[in-house]
């Protein structure tokens, strides 16, 4: 298939609606002019709308900056959609736990833990800044408070992880005095060759070298590499012995400072002698995790050994990028409060499965990429240098920074998109969709880029890119299909069986160009010979399927099985049936679902010679899921042997398979990998506990969901683009209307991917614009901004804060006096940067009265000081039934505000004073998630369709609940606007809908919830 490429006119077509967004300092004027179409963005190439409805493409040799391993749109990603839970933001269900436990398993094979603990976040800085909070805690030095990083180094935007940053231009105007972060040099390779000899006894060295006296042995040769690393070890030394670190934190290499290579032999060392310190080591694989290199770690690659030749690990390895996600891996059991986006987590645990199912392909992507690249080093010699190439990353250098940026701004005109990476090197990030005609035709334009900057020679013009068809367009109508039909399902509509089976026969047809046949106790005898001379073509003999097992899936009542005919010729074919009649398939029996009758094994799925490669096993597997679900079928279980069956695992996952065992050493045979996957993958929506203190995280439920939503969102739940570069017209459109809602002073906006960053970015964006500089900041006990930062913890935690955060008694009736008092004390004491609140306590319900947040916004104004609202608890008019936000109320609007919008999206808003304009100084790579913040903008359109309603339901709720509540000993209770909290001893079902903190039950249901509480749908 040919795809047009994006030109001028794609780019001030997105220019003029980008011109609105900036309009009045709405958003920072920083993104990329070209506005994207996810739904048709495919492998390695981004979809940009384009005038007159037309659609033109860019290949993306970034891959969003190594967040998409799998490229657009890949198959595998519409298995997140399957369950319920995606688009619920249900993080307390089972299927969530199930998923959750699966991405545990695998991550711990991969890592090769004895045991592995793992904290879910929002993003990469936050995963860092949650690590370090853990070494923090368990620092061995109390007085501790630095971090100890790598020049060169990059770690996020967060204000800990940014001053872990090296490029002082993003790090120097918003680093605070008494947190900076200390630096010592990073010895790069000069090659990709990370595999260095080490000299003799160098383990043992660097295990002993807490010792007072160090002295390097003179036998070991030192040559220019080794002398580096034994310097910047030494160094390394000379900073722990200060007893001022409390942690370390590397990059295995260096992505954002210029794809810096470091050897195996340096990280050994800087482990072993950590160690011997009692300091902790963190590696930090945002970037290179899940794949980037020929290992599914890049640090495993290293192959780290300690002095006594075990395997030696790091004490935190944090993941952000292809992981969908932000990750920390401990080994240990970690106390932890998290925030996430479930549909996330779940497409990480699927990119997950997938890469490593992938790896002689990435092997082979490596090769393919190696040879171009010193191909292109070749022709340009002197000019082009120092090639790298490991796994799905290749990099090279240019002369100077300025021929450099010449290559960024020319990258469009030749329809590509990649990044520089320090001063002089151009860094690509492919990913497992490219094929080899779209990584030569990557490199036919940068050599036609390079010919025209290097040697002034005339690029050849390019219009189109050839690229194989990934069947797209087929693959949304199949998942649309089945997703569709579940909601019906799910909402209680009753199948027309009939016509549902002739949608499932024609758009088989129109997909593949076959027919596809339904098999049963009817037809078996017809095909029954057809069915075994296929096995015996296809298998080898250990391998085959007995006959009568094909029979028992065609005979049974709940069997499903399909077959493409042609004529008399069985093309393809694929059987399945209930789990009980296939006891002796390995792990079958210990399969939690084996009693379930509608709970079905996949007993075979063999694709014939001639169909083989044509993509149609995918579309087979589809519709026996189709006809499953007709069929009332719940599950769908089975195997897939690890690599070997990778296409058939894909095909699965895409369906929302997740791994409930792993069984290893299972084909008794002589193949290189003989374990397996055993799956189950639900064929119907699965509902759970209602809550009715989840609105925040959860602004959504099962009842919102309309067909026509889950079309429109579909395209965003699959991708994940990095929104500090690239947005969607409904992006913007959806940024205007939730503008409508904000206090008209503080439409001034920053998007951003969780309730800590929120924090981040207003405390960075209110120091830049400060005229006198201050971090002294105040709060209340028992308020909360999020505890993914060191900066959200010290506001939310008063105990061993690490910011200058004063903490007083939260503000109520009995106290209000000597809170105030307390107050203006501190104020006058110590120039403070802010006062941080919630109007409402999001973990404790209790609210701050209007009297006396203007009192507080009062004195904070004749001091000089800013005040910033959470208003995550008060949105959706729960603080005051007339106003959307506290912050809309005459006469308390603060000067800048937050509010968690649920999943990976957050919002600041604030007065233009404090809105920091610049571009790219307050991005993140991620800045948020659409899905998130359009599930967001859904629950705020449903309430203001019908605000009448909502009112009402509010009311009817409230009554209800305090019916219910009347037949138990309550001992407080604040309830307001169908919001609040109650103390006392309630029935364990009517217990079950509510989230406890301590002793208190808190009452903050979505609008949905209230209606299903009431049972009004």
């Amino acid at each position: 298939m040919k795809l047009p490429i994006i030109g001028k006119e794609t780019e001030e077509h997105s220019k003029a609606r980008l011109a609105n967004s900036y309009a009045n300092n709405l958003i920072p004027p920083e993104k990329k002019n070209y506005l994207t179409d996810l739904k048709k963005s495919t492998g390695p190439f981004l979809a940009i709308t384009d005038h007159n409805d037309e659609t033109k493409y860019l290949m993306d040799a970034a891959s969003q900056i190594a967040t998409l391993g799998l490229g657009f749109s890949p198959s595998v990603f519409f298995g997140a959609a399957h369950y319920l839970s995606s688009w619920t933001n249900d993080s307390n269900s089972k299927e969530f736990h199930s998923i959750r436990k699966a991405l545990t398993e695998t991550l711990k094979r991969k890592t090769n833990w004895p045991k592995l603990d793992l904290t879910i976040c929002n993003s990469g800085a936050e995963a860092n800044e949650i690590a370090l909070g853990y070494c923090y805690k368990k620092r061995v030095n109390e007085n501790a408070n630095k971090v100890l990083a790598f020049e060169g180094s990059f770690h996020g935007r967060m204000m800990i992880t940014l001053s872990s940053t090296w490029n002082k231009v993003k790090r120097e105007p918003f680093e605070w005095p008494g947190h900076e972060t200390i630096y010592c040099t990073f010895p790069e390779l000069e090659t990709d060759l990370i595999h260095q000899s080490a000299p003799k006894d160098w383990r043992s060295f660097w295990a002993s070298s807490c010792a007072l006296e160090l002295e390097i042995p003179k036998e070991w040769d030192k040559d220019s590499q080794i002398e580096k690393e034994i310097n910047s070890l030494l160094e390394v030394r000379e900073k722990i012995k200060t007893k001022e670190i409390f942690a370390i934190l590397i990059e295995p290499m260096q992505c954002e400072g210029g794809d810096r290579y470091s050897s195996g032999r340096f990280n050994e060392a800087l482990i072993l002698m950590a160690k011997s310190f009692g300091i902790p080591v963190i590696f930090d694989e945002v970037q290179t995790g899940f794949h980037l290199g020929k290992e599914f770690f890049w640090h495993k690659e290293f192959n780290l050994k300690d002095d006594q030749d075990k395997e030696l690990y790091p004490d935190y390895v944090v993941c952000a990028k292809k992981a969908q996600v932000g990750l920390v891996l401990s080994h240990n059991e970690e106390t932890k409060k998290e925030e996430l986006q479930v549909s996330s987590v779940i497409r990480g645990y699927l990119h997950a499965v997938a890469l490593d199912q992938s790896q002689e392909l990435i092997h082979n992507l490596e090769k393919t990429a190696r040879v171009l690249l010193n191909d292109l080093c070749k022709k340009f010699q002197g000019k082009i240098t120092r090639p790298r190439v490991n796994g799905m990353a290749f990099a090279f250098e240019l002369p100077s920074a300025e021929i450099t940026t010449e290559f960024i701004n020319r990258r469009f005109d030749h329809g590509l998109l990649y990044y520089p990476a320090g001063a002089k090197t151009l860094r690509f990030r492919l990913n497992t969709s490219f094929t080899k005609g779209d990584i030569e035709f990557l490199f036919e334009r940068l050599d036609q880029m390079a010919g025209e900057i290097l040697n002034n020679e005339a690029p050849k013009p390019i219009k189109e890119i050839e690229t194989r068809d990934r069947n797209l367009a087929s693959i949304y109508e199949w998942q649309e299909l089945l997703l569709l039909t579940k909601l019906k399902v799910l909402a209680g509509e009753k199948l027309d069986n009939e016509k549902f089976q002739e949608k499932i026969y024609s758009l088989f047809e129109k997909s593949t160009g076959h027919k596809i046949i339904r098999i049963d106790k009817e037809n078996f005898p017809k095909w029954k010979d057809k069915i075994h001379q296929m096995q015996l073509d296809i298998y080898e003999p250990t391998r085959q399927t007995e006959i009568e097992k094909f029979e028992y899936c065609a005979t049974s009542e709940k069997g499903q099985a399909v077959g493409i005919v042609q004529g008399d010729k069985l093309l393809a074919m694929s059987f399945s049936s209930p789990l009980s009649l296939n006891p002796f398939e390995r792990g079958v029996r210990n399969d939690p679902d084996f009693n379930n009758p509608n709970a079905l094994y996949m007993v075979d799925s063999t694709v014939g010679k001639e169909l083989q490669g044509k993509g149609v096993g995918r579309f087979v597997k589809y519709a026996l899921s189709a006809f499953a679900l007709n069929d009332g079928i719940e599950l769908i279980n089975g195997r897939n042997r690890d690599r070997m069956a990778a296409s058939m695992l894909s095909i699965n996952l895409s369906l929302g398979a997740h791994e409930i065992m792993y069984m290893r050493e299972d084909y008794p045979d002589f193949e290189k990998y003989r374990n397996v996957l055993y799956y189950t993958s639900a064929t119907k929506f699965k509902t759970d506990q209602l809550s009715l203190s989840d609105a925040i995280n959860s602004p959504l439920s099962n009842l919102d969901l309309t067909a026509e939503n889950l079309s429109e969102q579909l395209p965003y739940l699959v991708n994940k683009v990095c929104l500090s570069n690239f947005v969607s017209p409904r992006f913007l459109d959806h940024l205007d209307s939730i503008k409508k809602y904000l206090p008209e002073s503080l439409q001034h906006l920053y998007t951003t991917s969780g309730q800590s960053e929120c924090v981040d970015k207003l405390a960075k964006s209110i120091w830049y614009n400060q005229e006198e500089k201050t971090n002294h900041m105040i709060t209340f006990k028992g308020h909360y901004f999020g505890s993914g930062s060191f900066l959200s913890r010290s506001l939310s935690h008063s105990e061993d804060k690490f910011f200058d955060v004063t903490h007083l008694d939260h503000p109520n009736a009995s106290n209000e006096q000597n809170v105030l008092q307390d107050l203006e004390r501190v104020l006058k004491e110590k120039k403070t940067m802010a006062i941080w609140l919630e109007p409402i306590g999001s973990q404790t319900m209790e609210r701050i009265e209007r009297e006396t947040l203007t009192k507080i916004i009062g004195l904070a104004s004749k001091y000089g000081t800013k005040v910033i609202f959470n208003e995550s608890a008060a949105s959706f008019y729960r603080y005051d039934k007339e106003n959307f936000l506290c912050s809309n109320i005459e006469g308390i609007t603060p000067d800048a505000a937050m509010c968690f919008l649920g999943g990976q999206s957050g919002l600041c808003y604030m007065k233009e004073e404090n809105f920091l304009a610049k571009p790219l100084m307050l991005i993140s790579t991620w800045d948020g998630d659409e899905f998130a913040l359009s599930n967001f903008h859904q629950a705020l359109e449903i309430v203001h369709s019908d605000f009448e309603k909502f009112t009402e339901i509010r009311l009817e709720f409230t009554n209800k609940l305090l019916e219910a509540l009347s037949n138990f000993e309550i001992t407080e209770m604040e309830l307001e606007n169908g919001c609040g909290h109650f103390k006392g001893n309630i029935s364990l079902s009517l217990a079950r809908y509510f989230k406890k903190v301590g002793d208190r039950y808190l009452v903050i249901p979505s609008f949905s919830a209230m209606r299903e509480f009431l049972g009004k749908e």
